[in-house]
Protein backbone atom coordinates (compact mmCIF):
# COMPACT_ATOMS: atom_id res chain seq x y z
CA UNK A 1 0.00 0.00 0.00
CA UNK A 2 0.96 3.68 -0.77
CA UNK A 3 2.74 5.66 2.09
CA UNK A 4 1.80 2.95 4.70
CA UNK A 5 4.77 1.59 6.63
CA UNK A 6 3.14 -1.01 9.09
CA UNK A 7 0.98 -3.42 6.82
CA UNK A 8 -0.75 -6.56 6.87
CA UNK A 9 0.38 -9.38 3.75
CA UNK A 10 -2.31 -11.26 2.02
CA UNK A 11 -0.44 -14.20 0.55
CA UNK A 12 -2.51 -15.20 -2.55
CA UNK A 13 -1.82 -18.74 -3.54
CA UNK A 14 -3.34 -19.68 -7.02
CA UNK A 15 -4.50 -23.32 -8.48
CA UNK A 16 -2.14 -25.58 -10.71
CA UNK A 17 -3.15 -24.35 -13.82
CA UNK A 18 -0.44 -23.51 -16.21
CA UNK A 19 -1.45 -20.16 -16.21
CA UNK A 20 -0.08 -16.35 -14.90
CA UNK A 21 -1.57 -15.55 -11.27
CA UNK A 22 -0.76 -11.91 -12.43
CA UNK A 23 -4.26 -11.13 -13.03
CA UNK A 24 -5.48 -12.04 -10.46
CA UNK A 25 -3.23 -10.63 -8.28
CA UNK A 26 -3.72 -6.92 -9.61
CA UNK A 27 -7.40 -7.50 -9.33
CA UNK A 28 -6.51 -8.13 -5.43
CA UNK A 29 -4.39 -5.89 -4.94
CA UNK A 30 -6.86 -3.10 -6.21
CA UNK A 31 -9.11 -4.47 -3.71
CA UNK A 32 -6.84 -4.81 -0.99
CA UNK A 33 -4.27 -1.68 -1.46
CA UNK A 34 -6.73 0.65 -0.24
CA UNK A 35 -7.17 -0.85 2.89
CA UNK A 36 -3.89 -1.00 3.58
CA UNK A 37 -3.69 -4.83 2.81
CA UNK A 38 -0.34 -5.52 0.75
CA UNK A 39 -1.15 -8.44 -1.80
CA UNK A 40 2.02 -11.11 -2.14
CA UNK A 41 2.05 -13.83 -4.45
CA UNK A 42 4.46 -16.09 -6.18
CA UNK A 43 4.30 -16.92 -10.15
CA UNK A 44 4.72 -20.95 -10.44
CA UNK A 45 8.08 -21.89 -11.61
CA UNK A 46 8.60 -21.82 -15.25
CA UNK A 47 5.81 -19.02 -15.42
CA UNK A 48 5.69 -15.11 -15.71
CA UNK A 49 3.15 -12.14 -16.93
CA UNK A 50 4.94 -12.55 -19.99
CA UNK A 51 5.31 -16.31 -21.02
CA UNK A 52 5.11 -19.94 -20.15
CA UNK A 53 8.09 -22.34 -20.24
CA UNK A 54 6.22 -25.49 -20.52
CA UNK A 55 9.49 -27.50 -19.66
CA UNK A 56 10.05 -25.50 -16.35
CA UNK A 57 6.76 -25.47 -15.54
CA UNK A 58 6.05 -29.11 -16.08
CA UNK A 59 9.35 -29.98 -14.44
CA UNK A 60 8.09 -28.24 -11.38
CA UNK A 61 4.63 -28.29 -11.40
CA UNK A 62 4.32 -30.87 -8.26
CA UNK A 63 2.77 -29.94 -4.22
CA UNK A 64 6.12 -29.63 -2.67
CA UNK A 65 7.92 -27.81 -4.43
CA UNK A 66 4.74 -24.88 -4.39
CA UNK A 67 4.87 -25.20 -0.99
CA UNK A 68 8.46 -25.25 -0.46
CA UNK A 69 8.43 -21.61 -2.52
CA UNK A 70 5.63 -20.19 0.03
CA UNK A 71 7.70 -21.20 2.75
CA UNK A 72 10.58 -19.13 1.78
CA UNK A 73 8.25 -16.08 1.61
CA UNK A 74 6.78 -16.83 5.03
CA UNK A 75 9.75 -17.43 6.34
CA UNK A 76 11.10 -14.07 4.56
CA UNK A 77 7.87 -12.26 6.55
CA UNK A 78 8.74 -13.98 10.08
CA UNK A 79 12.53 -13.02 9.81
CA UNK A 80 11.28 -9.31 8.94
CA UNK A 81 12.99 -9.23 5.85
CA UNK A 82 9.88 -7.31 3.89
CA UNK A 83 10.27 -3.99 4.56
CA UNK A 84 6.95 -2.48 6.35
CA UNK A 85 5.49 -6.27 6.32
CA UNK A 86 3.72 -6.07 10.30
CA UNK A 87 3.37 -10.34 9.90
CA UNK A 88 -0.41 -9.85 10.48
CA UNK A 89 -1.00 -12.34 7.69
CA UNK A 90 -4.12 -13.65 5.79
CA UNK A 91 -3.42 -16.67 2.98
CA UNK A 92 -6.12 -16.85 0.43
CA UNK A 93 -5.40 -20.10 -1.52
CA UNK A 94 -8.06 -21.27 -4.22
CA UNK A 95 -8.48 -24.46 -5.83
CA UNK A 96 -4.79 -26.91 -5.89
CA UNK A 97 -3.61 -23.30 -3.57
CA UNK A 98 -6.51 -24.41 -0.92
CA UNK A 99 -4.77 -27.04 0.00
CA UNK A 100 -1.37 -25.19 0.45
CA UNK A 101 -2.60 -22.58 2.45
CA UNK A 102 -3.01 -24.88 5.47
CA UNK A 103 -0.09 -26.77 5.60
CA UNK A 104 1.99 -23.21 5.81
CA UNK A 105 -0.41 -22.22 8.46
CA UNK A 106 0.76 -25.11 10.43
CA UNK A 107 4.67 -24.99 9.46
CA UNK A 108 4.77 -21.11 10.25
CA UNK A 109 3.04 -19.63 13.47
CA UNK A 110 3.23 -16.08 12.51
CA UNK A 111 1.39 -13.79 14.26
CA UNK A 112 -1.98 -12.78 13.58
CA UNK A 113 -3.07 -15.68 10.43
CA UNK A 114 -6.23 -16.31 8.90
CA UNK A 115 -6.08 -18.95 6.32
CA UNK A 116 -8.82 -19.13 3.73
CA UNK A 117 -8.41 -22.29 2.23
CA UNK A 118 -10.71 -23.00 -0.70
CA UNK A 119 -10.35 -26.40 -2.50
CA UNK A 120 -14.02 -27.67 -2.56
CA UNK A 121 -16.53 -28.51 -5.21
CA UNK A 122 -17.96 -24.80 -4.81
CA UNK A 123 -17.50 -21.87 -6.81
CA UNK A 124 -14.40 -19.78 -5.38
CA UNK A 125 -16.00 -16.66 -5.10
CA UNK A 126 -19.36 -18.36 -2.89
CA UNK A 127 -16.12 -20.18 -0.65
CA UNK A 128 -14.20 -16.93 0.02
CA UNK A 129 -17.67 -15.69 1.00
CA UNK A 130 -18.50 -18.16 3.26
CA UNK A 131 -14.87 -18.26 4.88
CA UNK A 132 -14.77 -15.05 5.37
CA UNK A 133 -18.03 -14.85 7.06
CA UNK A 134 -16.48 -17.41 9.54
CA UNK A 135 -13.65 -16.19 10.31
CA UNK A 136 -15.68 -12.79 11.39
CA UNK A 137 -17.06 -14.35 13.65
CA UNK A 138 -13.84 -16.72 15.26
CA UNK A 139 -11.42 -14.83 15.61
CA UNK A 140 -11.85 -11.82 18.07
CA UNK A 141 -8.20 -10.29 17.66
CA UNK A 142 -8.45 -10.63 14.24
CA UNK A 143 -12.27 -9.15 13.28
CA UNK A 144 -10.83 -6.08 12.11
CA UNK A 145 -8.50 -7.98 9.52
CA UNK A 146 -11.28 -9.94 8.55
CA UNK A 147 -14.01 -7.40 7.67
CA UNK A 148 -11.30 -5.05 5.98
CA UNK A 149 -10.42 -8.29 3.80
CA UNK A 150 -14.33 -9.32 3.39
CA UNK A 151 -15.36 -5.80 2.41
CA UNK A 152 -12.56 -5.36 -0.17
CA UNK A 153 -13.59 -8.99 -2.11
CA UNK A 154 -17.01 -8.04 -1.70
CA UNK A 155 -17.96 -4.56 -1.55
CA UNK A 156 -21.65 -4.48 -2.00
CA UNK A 157 -22.74 -7.33 0.40
CA UNK A 158 -23.40 -6.94 4.01
CA UNK A 159 -24.34 -9.79 6.23
CA UNK A 160 -26.06 -9.42 9.39
CA UNK A 161 -24.42 -10.18 12.89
Amino acid sequence: PKDQKNFPPLIFVDGSGETSLWPSHEKLAARFNPQGIAVLSLEKRGISEESIDQESFLQHDCFKERLQDYALLLKAIKNEEIPGCNGASVILGGSEGGKIAPRLRLSFPLKGFVVIGLGGAIAFAEEMKYQFWELVQQFGSLKSLAYKAKGSLFPNEHDEL
